[in-house]
């Protein structure tokens, strides 16, 4: 059965007219907002099928364009607007309809759309889109309709959802659509700008008497539901494209919070195989937006890698095991005959004199390199030219504090880098057939190894292609993983299903005393973001994040928050001891160092406070 995007047939708009059939005059207003100023290749994409669509077409960008992309945007119109980036999209609407435009110009058109870039797609012409939808009586309309909510925590509207909408003629020439955007007032808020213009344009112009229609009715999806009102294109892109065959994707499904409904990959992976959208624009923007730690959490960049993988002679593989010294050779020497058993491997090391003890050990002869006499760019670039799928381990930084620890870390990579033949073999074909998949990393570091191992660095394996542009660039700075996310490269975890079970009961075991669940380099930004510093708990968890603090020299904080003090002038690691209700001020963050019961009694409080963040431990800052 051919795919639903593949039947999309291009053909212009039309209206009927005494018979006669006259091509639409419709007008655009696209708004554009890139802090860096840069117009990404999924715009001009947009743009060229919005293009071809209208008669007309204003660009609004919400902050100032660098020289050579506001160029980009004149192959498209001569009509592009700067200004601050104040009111969101309401306010850049707002604005061009009435300072730009004006109400009597309005009648020039038939139609008006109004877009912006916070989705990718088109996947199918735009022109089946709007041919689709003239079939449709109504007065305006868009691509989706957010369902209404009524409870006890809050009360939204159905509305159709902003980021497509288009006005007919009887609504757009109306003195009630001018009145609109003059009355809305500013919009100072991500949340004013909801309910001012997006929640409030649909109940509007409806109590004014306007019809409207979607493209897709996802409140249908919750019709038999009591709990209703969900944002389907931002939790459930899964559902939107592979069931309904949605015609875009909206950004933020990829790149928020969203562990339950949707699997990023899977969505981009359909989007390649079924339709002829170039998915590189997709990560060609949300690599250069957002950090590689940032899209591995947010996007669960993890493959889970079948072991009974086959060999395909087009990929060659190889094992790299730096050793720094006899005794890091010595304690994983079973480890290294394995992985010779199952893989072409070869020694980086400190000395020749440890190339004569190893071959003594081994009884064999294998590829061995002298790390100080070679040219490290001219070595991995070397390595890149022969292999496809480069795997490398740093034996020396495996040692943690301890033996268990060590162990930890060393059955982690063995399982999920080297566990047999097969799964390497896997392994090179899921690099192969992911083109922009540049690094396979071992399941991340949760327990706070406090070793040498560095996550990302240490153990993994990169793609050829990606190894060799790295030795072009010939820089040494910045985590591995985020120098390949700069060559347009993503990472990503390896991992098999048994471990992954592993993984899940030790989770489930000590999610209360779990301390980095996420990357170390959130607590990080949070930390540097305010200049009065807490940590509310002082028991076991606190302890440990009291500790991981004094490890990383950051005693610059005032003190840790309770609900309730013992003393008044309890003191907890020689810090002061503060209730909630005596911290005030501005600019304040909170690390919250509590077990998941206090985490609910406690954020209730803290959602009351504006002029509170907090960084809950186990997962995400939350912002106000």
């Amino acid at each position: 059965m051919q795919d639903k995007y593949k039947r999309c047939s291009v053909s212009k708009s039309v209206i009927a007219g005494k018979g006669i059939s006259i091509i639409m005059k419709r007008a655009a207003i696209f708004v554009f907002f890139e802090k860096e100023g840069i117009v990404g290749k999924y715009v001009e994409y947009l743009l060229s099928e919005i293009r071809q669509n209208v008669s007309d077409l204003f660009i609004v960008s919400n902050g100032r364009l660098i020289k050579e992309e506001k160029d980009k945007l004149y192959a498209f119109t001569d009509s592009i607007y700067e200004r601050k980036n104040e009111g969101y999209d309401g306010g850049a609407y707002k604005e061009m309809i009435c300072d730009i435009i004006g109400f009597s110009n309005l009648k020039n058109w038939d139609e008006l759309l109004l877009v912006n870039d916070t989705f990718y797609g088109p996947f199918c012409p735009l022109s089946s889109i709007f041919e689709r939808m003239e079939s449709l009586s109504c007065d305006f309309w868009g691509l989706t309709l957010h369902g209404e909510r009524k409870d006890e925590y809050v009360t939204i509207a159905e509305h159709i959802q902003s980021y497509f909408m288009v006005i007919r003629s009887k609504m757009l020439h109306s003195r009630c659509f001018f009145d609109f955007w003059l009355e809305m007032g500013n919009i100072r808020s991500f949340q004013e700008a909801v309910n001012n213009f997006e929640i409030k344009f649909t109940s509007f112009f409806a109590k004014h008497g306007f019809t409207y229609d979607v493209w897709l009715d996802t409140t249908r999806l919750e019709n038999d539901y009591c709990r209703q009102a969900v944002n389907i294109p931002h939790y459930m892109a899964e559902e939107l494209i592979i069931k309904e065959h949605f015609p875009v994707l909206k950004r933020k499904a990829l790149t928020q919070s969203n562990p339950h409904f949707s699997n990023p990959l899977n969505v981009i992976n359909y989007i390649e195989q079924h339709t002829n959208y170039d998915i590189g624009m997709i990560w060609d923007d949300i690599l250069r937006r957002f950090s590689i730690e940032k899209l591995l959490h947010q996007m669960h960049l993890l493959y889970i890698v079948d072991e009974s993988g086959k060999r395909d002679v087009k990929l060659q593989s190889i094992i790299i095991f730096q050793v720094n010294n006899y005794n890091s050779f010595k304690n994983n020497q079973s480890f290294i005959i394995k992985s010779s058993k199952i893989s072409k491997i070869c020694f980086l090391l400190e000395n020749m004199d440890l190339m004569k003890k190893i071959n003594e050990d081994l009884g064999n002869s294998y590829m061995f390199f002298n790390r100080k006499q070679w040219n490290k760019v001219k070595l991995w670039k070397w390595f890149s030219e022969k292999f496809n799928c480069i795997g490398y381990i740093n034996l020396g930084h495996l040692r943690c504090q301890s033996y268990e620890m060590t162990k930890m870390v060393t059955d982690r990579i063995q399982y999920n880098l080297v566990k047999n033949q097969g799964y390497i073999y896997q392994i090179a074909d899921i690099m192969f057939h992911n083109k922009f998949l540049g690094m396979l990393l071992p399941p991340q570091e949760r327990f706070g190894f406090r070793g040498e191992y560095v996550w990302g660095e240490d153990a993994f394996w990169i793609k050829g292609e990606c190894l060799r542009e790295l030795c072009c660039v010939q820089s040494d700075t910045g985590w591995l993983p985020e120098q390949i996310r700069k060559l347009g490269y993503y990472s990503a975890i390896a991992q098999t299903a048994d471990y992954a079970w592993k993984e899940l009961a030790q989770f489930n075991q000590n999610r209360t005393k779990m301390i980095f669940q996420t990357p170390e380099a959130y607590l990080d930004e949070f930390w540097s973001k305010y200049n009065r510093r807490f940590i509310y708990g002082t028991g076991d968890i606190a302890e440990e994040v009291t500790k991981y603090l004094m490890l990383k020299g950051w005693n610059e904080y005032e003190g840790y928050i309770v609900s309730k003090r013992k003393l008044d002038n309890q003191e907890y690691y020689g810090k002061k001891v503060w209730q909630l209700n005596e911290i005030s001020g501005e600019n304040i963050g909170i690390i919250l160092a509590v077990n998941y019961t206090h985490l609910k009694e406690i954020l209730p409080l803290l959602n009351q406070r504006k002029e509170i963040h907090y960084f809950i431990i186990r997962g995400m800052e939350l912002p106000v």
